[in-house]
């Protein structure tokens, strides 16, 4: 279960998710770059190779913070040692599950655009982690949140223009894609989630990292080897974005956030994402929102107040 939440960890907290969210706006333009450069295999070794490396020097730092300090009873160490077995088995399927959300973030941008898949990912990856976690606690979920939810579910709905689509455009389009990588990701939240529970969220992270990097490898060189096309810089900069910045910090700050505030919650932000994909898109790629995508923005704005807000105690 999710650690007490005190207002001034909230505080802390919402501002840094917040932009986290707007990053991870921006790995759906940078994405779609980088599914032209390389093969989405060396694209995900690369990302988690070189986002293992960066974050072990936080975990090395924390560790020795921690010696340093006195922990609270029952509080986690950052270090291996601190991770039971129970932990060590979510931390797998954490891994497992980036891979193939991963998979299918790459191969839905190549097909389609990377607006609407910063749009349908993260509006049906909120609603399914929303309902689940609601269904996992046994509890009734607020009127404010229900009404949340279906904004949310609405917004995106708008945005994709739903009422357009058949079953064979929607996989032509590389929508089902990202459906399956809303899905994929609400998984992961839940796997992370349990690790923390048992461990320490620094540890659980870069040990989920190091583990993507290591599953990615078989995959990478079945299709020709590590090595991307020698095209210039542009490949390693994109890679570096999507690990350091949107891997390391933003999903870092994600997989904390799911452990401090409680998974609904925290994916609750995750309506923010559409937002800015649909302007980097624009201002990257080119791909203009019009009015239609607006008033879905909007009502994704309004999702993220009344999810968020407070909820009356009856």
């Amino acid at each position: 279960m999710p650690m007490p939440r005190t207002r001034s960890t909230s505080a802390f907290l919402y501002p840094l998710l917040s932009l986290a969210m707007v990053i991870w706006g921006g790995t759906w333009p940078a994405g779609k770059i980088a599914s032209t450069a390389a093969r989405p295999e060396v694209t995900i070794f690369w990302r988690f190779f070189l986002t293992a490396a960066a974050f072990l020097p936080v975990l090395l730092v924390m560790q020795r913070s921690a010696a340093r300090s006195p922990r609270a009873p029952g509080a986690h160490a950052p270090r291996f040692a601190a991770m039971p077995a129970r932990a060590w088995l979510y931390t797998i399927a954490t891994a497992a599950g980036m891979i193939v959300y991963n998979q299918l973030f790459l191969n839905g941008v190549r097909l389609g655009l990377a607006g609407v898949g910063g749009i349908v990912t993260p509006m049906v990856g909120a609603l399914i982690t929303g309902f689940v976690t609601m269904a996992l606690q046994r509890r009734r979920p607020g009127a404010l949140k229900v009404i949340g939810l279906l904004l949310g579910l609405a917004g995106g709905l708008v945005i994709v223009r739903i009422w357009r689509f058949s079953l064979p455009e929607l996989s032509r389009s590389g929508n089902l894609l990202f459906i399956g990588a809303a899905a994929t990701w609400s998984a992961v939240t839940f796997f992370s989630q349990r690790a923390q529970a048992t461990s320490h969220f620094a540890t659980h992270t870069f040990a989920a990292y190091a583990l993507a990097a290591a599953f990615a490898v078989p995959f990478a060189l079945r299709g020709g080897g590590l090595m991307p096309p020698a095209e210039g810089p542009s490949f390693w900069l994109l890679v570096l974005f999507l690990s350091v910045v949107a891997t390391d910090f933003a999903t870092t700050v994600f997989f904390l956030s799911a452990s401090r505030l409680g998974t609904g919650r925290a994916s609750s932000f995750l309506f923010i994402v559409p937002i800015a994909a649909i302007l980097l898109s624009w201002l990257l790629l080119g791909e203009r929102p019009d009015a239609v995508t607006l008033v879905g923005g909007a009502l994704s704005i309004v999702a993220v107040y009344l999810v968020n807000a407070p909820q009356r105690s009856p």
